[in-house]
């Protein structure tokens, strides 16, 4: 198989079912202690509430992702579609490089390289999940992995919080499935840094590390001086990174012009549509979760709600909607 295309059809299945356990645990654990003690009305408030919050980004409008539940839906709503969003990214990057004759900017080595990501706005770390999927697309292809070190950065805690338990539930889940060999192997090549604030200083790479610098959906209208001063940092501490990525909702595509400190020109614009075979099957259901959040919506009776609720009844499939994304390639780094 070749690695930059995406995972056998059984792999992808059983990836997609691990961050589906993964997730289901996660927010069955969440919601039981977000709710600890509260009757039911209250709980009922409490997730309408995080309903109506989390709509929000429907129309590319940022959440109060500091509010209760709204970081527990996102997760249900948005997670395995942001990993599947990155994955695509990093997929492609890694056909762009080829066709120029290069290598996979950081991911493969045929040595004992090592890969910094540096995750601006990481919110529940898809970029972290996303990483581990291509690499052990790699790894199945019997290619040397690098060591890949993730710093992730977000100026609320929430979400990261909560990526980090999803994280710990997804190593299980996939160390008891024996077939994803590979994907273990390449979570095991993943080291990740204690989350920091977005003000906190940003990590300089080594000279024996290649580096991505990446903005995962972190851009809205009331944020972007934020996301600007938190990019210009991370370049500032790495100037002449191998690749830096950044996609937001496509309604909220003109918020990233002037956004880093490469002339127009350098980035390449990705298109909303994606190679089918470069990423997991849009329409594989996330059984799990949905039957999760389905039943909790009946104990609550949220079904019975028509309008903002009933938009929320499923917790969806994998296919993203109005992503647009750059792509920056440092140019000239042939092997």
């Amino acid at each position: 198989m070749d690695p930059a295309n995406g995972m056998a059809a059984a792999t992808a299945k059983a990836a997609a079912n691990a961050i589906d356990a993964a997730t289901a645990a996660t927010a069955e654990a969440e919601f039981a202690r977000l709710t600890a003690g509260l009757g039911s009305s209250a709980k009922q408030d409490v997730v309408q509430r995080a309903i109506d919050e989390t709509l929000k980004l429907r129309a590319g409008k940022q959440p109060a992702y500091h509010s209760e539940c709204v970081p527990l839906l996102y997760l249900l709503q948005y997670q395995a579609k942001q990993i599947n969003l990155v994955y695509s990214v990093i997929k492609r990057m890694t056909l762009y490089r080829r066709a120029l004759g290069r290598n996979a900017c950081g991911l493969t080595t045929s040595g004992g390289g090592r890969l910094r990501i540096i995750d601006v706005g990481c919110g529940a770390l898809a970029t972290q999940f996303a990483a581990a999927l291509a690499a052990a697309d790699a790894i199945e292809a019997g290619e040397r992995v690098a060591a890949i070190s993730v710093a992730s950065r977000d100026n609320n805690p929430s979400m990261p919080a909560l990526g980090w338990k999803m994280w710990k539930e997804f190593k299980l889940a996939v160390k008891d499935d024996s077939a994803l060999a590979s994907l273990q192997e390449a979570v095991e090549r993943i080291h990740a840094d204690c989350f920091e604030r977005a003000s906190a200083p940003f990590p300089e790479a080594r000279q024996d590390e290649d580096c991505w610098i990446s903005a995962i959906h972190a851009l809205y209208d009331d944020n972007k001086s934020d996301v600007r001063d938190s990019l210009a940092r991370a370049f500032a501490a790495n100037p002449d990174p191998d690749a830096a990525f950044m996609t937001t909702h496509n309604s909220k595509k003109s918020l990233m012009r002037g956004l880093g400190p490469f002339d127009k020109r350098l980035w390449a614009e990705f298109p909303q549509k994606y190679e089918h075979s470069v990423r997991i099957p849009d329409d594989y259901p996330l059984r799990r979760t949905s039957e999760w959040w389905r039943d909790l919506q009946k104990e609550l009776g949220l079904l019975e709600k028509r309008g903002d609720g009933a938009a929320l009844q499923g917790a969806g499939y994998w296919r993203w909607a109005d992503a647009a994304c750059r792509l920056y390639l440092r140019p000239g780094k042939n092997v």
